[in-house]
């Protein structure tokens, strides 16, 4: 072992994938988190946000199958649900359903808590990782420009120091990193906002008996000015996860408006599924005023052995499913990095790696997040015309299926964006809008 102690700060996704991968270089690796974490699949108050729609997409997916071998099992054996994205689901957009065939895209459906809790008690198997529970994270203990561990208060202790070779920030959107930097004299971080003000109601339902679902994901998208969007999502329990979500402050419909809403729609299927099921939970709601994105790569100074990862980057629009999948992206760079490089003292090279996925990331939601003329922020390159060219696509995906398996690659992050725009797949596009 080249170090000795690493503390991560935050038990969500991010934390543990780290300290699987710290794991192998550290002594001892401990994670502080600040909720109770109890012995079964939970909603926990840190997390307000794990209760709503979520997709594991599968490039997501193939990272916890790499650190964490056989988890894809155990997720099924808890209950999710496997999928082909293909003829899985029933996708409705810009005038009619996706093409649908099988295309060996499969992902898993279930509530976030499944996929936290099993991949928490993967953690907790490995020896030399400690997850400390209902223990605040309070300050960095800082000298000299390096991070020497920090100051934490448990529920039912007086605040202590935890000393460390290596911090890593994995708390999420609501971190203190940028005002911590800001009150001891380092550069202020960067930060690009994008004003959404997206509504997220989410209930759980039964599943409807006599095949009217046939084991399908639903999706309704809006197409703007339409601001309300509808997911029904198969999930553990033979339940569905409903998810009914409104652009800027737009109120998603709940119960009887709900069906009345879905009952408008030009496609029938979405009325008759969730019509056939009876509600199991009340709605709950959360709320994305803005996304945001941190440019950490920018600062001019960084202290010593301290590193940000996931969500305290870049908070996507969670409508894009891309959340997880980019703090997994985020984790192997970071193991690529530690094992040729310091990892108290790499952070100029970290950020210059990690900025290429949050690029793509970012870039990809910016597009879609300015299909509304309300979306306010920096707008993309070629705004305009990208978008014309992304409703052509997903027009000619409805009548080719071809053209819908290449949306998905790039969609679930297996195929880079620039497929969608090689000339031979430019031509697909051309030739299926062209057809009636």
């Amino acid at each position: 072992m080249d170090n000795k102690t690493a503390i991560i700060l935050g038990g969500g996704i991010s934390g543990l994938l780290v300290s699987k991968v710290l794991s192998k270089k550290y002594e001892k690796v401990i994670i502080i988190e600040k909720d109770k974490l109890e012995d079964k699949p939970e909603v926990r108050q840190g997390q307000s946000h794990a209760g709503q729609f979520h997709v594991l997409l599968l490039r997501g997916l193939n990272t916890l199958e790499h650190y964490f071998k056989g988890i894809t099992g155990e997720l099924k054996d808890s209950g999710a649900v496997e999928l082909d994205l293909g003829n899985g689901a029933y996708w409705y957009s810009y005038g009619g359903v996706k093409q649908n065939k099988i295309t060996g895209i499969n992902t898993l459906l279930s509530s976030r808590k499944i996929i936290d809790y099993t991949l928490r008690k993967r953690v907790e198997k490995i020896p030399n990782v400690q997850i400390v529970d209902k223990t605040k994270y309070i300050d960095l203990i800082e000298e000299n420009g390096t991070i020497k561990g920090v100051k934490v208060k448990g529920i039912d202790t007086e605040e202590y120091e935890i000393k460390s070779d290596l911090v890593i920030d994995a708390t999420g959107r609501g971190s203190l990193t940028p005002k911590w930097l800001e009150n001891n004299n380092f550069s202020k971080v960067e930060e690009e906002r994008t004003v959404v003000n997206i509504t997220y109601k989410t209930a759980i339902y039964n599943s409807p008996k006599g095949g009217l679902q046939d084991g399908k994901m639903l999706m309704y998208s809006p197409t703007s000015p339409e601001k309300i969007g509808v997911v029904i999502q198969p999930i553990e329990n033979n339940q569905n996860l409903v998810c009914v979500a409104g652009w800027h402050k737009e109120d998603p419909p709940t119960d009887e408006d709900l069906l009345e809403f879905l009952k408008q729609l030009p496609d029938e299927r979405f009325y008759k599924v969730l019509s056939a099921c009876n509600k199991e939970s009340d709605f709950v709601t959360y709320k994305v005023p803005y996304c945001l994105r941190r440019y950490f790569e920018k600062l001019a100074d960084f202290p010593k052995g301290f590193l940000p990862i996931g969500d305290v980057f870049c908070n996507l629009n969670p409508a894009h499913g891309q959340g997880i999948t980019s703090a997994c992206l985020q984790v192997e760079i970071l193991e690529k990095l530690i094992q040729k490089h310091d990892p108290a003292n790499m952070s100029a090279i970290y950020f210059k790696k990690i900025v290429k996925v949050l690029d793509e990331c970012w870039s990809a939601s910016a597009y879609e997040n300015f299909r509304y003329e309300e979306t306010i922020g920096i707008k993309p390159k070629a705004l305009n015309l990208v978008n014309k060219y992304m409703v052509a696509i997903h027009k000619a995906a409805n009548k080719d299926a071809s053209v819908y398996a290449e949306l998905v690659k790039v969609s679930v992050m297996i195929k880079p964006a620039m497929n969608l725009f090689s000339p031979p797949f430019m031509w697909k596009v051309f030739a299926a809008n062209m057809r009636k």
